[in-house]
C-alpha cells in the first residue's frame, strides 16, 4: 500500500498507477472522487476505475472525469433491503454465490479470436452439455443481452455471463 493524498498525482505515482489495472474512488465526498479520477485517468489511459458517489448528480461528472463505473451506495442500499423483503431467497442464493459460499457461481469468460465457440450459435456452441454452463447474458460492445435466444451468434470479445459449478467454471 502507499499511504497518501490519492487526489495527488504523485501519490498515484509511487502507487505505480502507469502499470495498474484497475483503481476504486471512495474518498469521503464526490469532489475529491471527480479529482482523483481526472487524475489517475490522466496517468493511465487503460486504467478500469470504478468510484463512489454520495449525491445522484455527481454520478454523471464522475463519469465525464473518466470513471468507467460509478457505485451510489445509498442507491444499492435501498434496492437491496427493498428486494430482501420482496424476493429474500435470491438475495441469499447471490449473496452466497458472490461470496463463493456456495458450489454454483456466476462468472465471465471473455471469447477470444479463434476460441473453440467464437463465430457459433449458442445451440451450436452448446455451452451446457459441453461443460455443464447455463449462459444467462451477454455483453457486446457494452450492451447486455439477458437470457440471449439459442440463435444468437457469438463474437470475439463478448464476455459471457456463464452459471455453473466451479469446476464447470
Amino acid at each position: 500500500f502507499v499511504s497518501g493524498d490519492a487526489t495527488s498525482g504523485e501519490t498515484l505515482a509511487r502507487a505505480n498507477i502507469a502499470a495498474a489495472r484497475g483503481l476504486v474512488a471512495v474518498l469521503n465526498d464526490d469532489a475529491h472522487n471527480v479529482y482523483t479520477v481526472l487524475t489517475a485517468r490522466s496517468l493511465n489511459a487503460d486504467l478500469f476505475i470504478v468510484a463512489r458517489a454520495a449525491e445522484p448528480e455527481a454520478e454523471r461528472r464522475i463519469l465525464q472525469a473518466g470513471a468507467d463505473r460509478v457505485v451510489n451506495p445509498y442507491n444499492i442500499g435501498g434496492n437491496r433491503l427493498a428486494h430482501m423483503v420482496v424476493k429474500p431467497t435470491i438475495v441469499s442464493f447471490f449473496d452466497a454465490s458472490l461470496r463463493g459460499d456456495t458450489e454454483l457461481q456466476l462468472d465471465q469468460a471473455v471469447l477470444r479470436e479463434g476460441g473453440p465457440i467464437t463465430g457459433q450459435t449458442l445451440s451450436e456452441a452448446d455451452v451446457r452439455r459441453r461443460w455443464g454452463l447455463g449462459v444467462v447474458a451477454v455483453q457486446r460492445e457494452g450492451a447486455v443481452l439477458q437470457n440471449p435466444p439459442s440463435d444468437f451468434r457469438l463474437a470475439a470479445g463478448d464476455v459471457l455471463i456463464v452459471f455453473g459449478t466451479l469446476a464447470q467454471i
